[in-house]
């Protein structure tokens, strides 16, 4: 089974099942990270958010970061769908790309009005 068949209507709905709708602003930065890295723009995008606890060190977060680009790798090897290519980034978080499904997912530590976030951005690629 295909991921891409678990994202029902991705281009109709703009957005990605089991992940919050992207703005406009978003749609647009997750859209030039994802030309950058694969060459392709996006059809939709999405993204999850985790916070991290206020008291949790940079090393925490760091392994908060590579928990969930673990997890993404390991659904996605569940679903028989080879990773293209990946690029870890220093917070511990990745760049993923695989032109099978065809989608882009970046996870990084994020921090927005005083609290810490994991935060996983995704889009269904053109």
């Amino acid at each position: 089974m295909r991921l891409a068949l678990l994202l029902t209507s991705v281009a109709a709905a703009q957005t990605i099942p089991n992940m919050q709708p992207a703005n406009a602003a978003q749609r647009q930065a997750i859209s030039r990270n994802a030309k950058a890295f694969t060459g392709r723009t996006c059809v939709a995008c999405g993204f999850t958010a985790f916070p991290v606890p206020a008291d949790a060190s940079e090393a925490m977060r760091k392994q908060a970061a590579a928990f969930a680009v673990d997890h993404v790798l390991k659904t996605y090897a569940q679903v028989g769908i080879k990773v293209t290519r990946l690029r870890w980034g220093s917070d511990g978080g990745a760049e993923i790309y695989l032109k099978d499904d065809p989608a882009y997912m970046q996870v990084t530590n994020l921090n927005d009005k005083g609290r810490r976030y994991t935060i996983t951005f995704g889009c269904q690629l053109k």
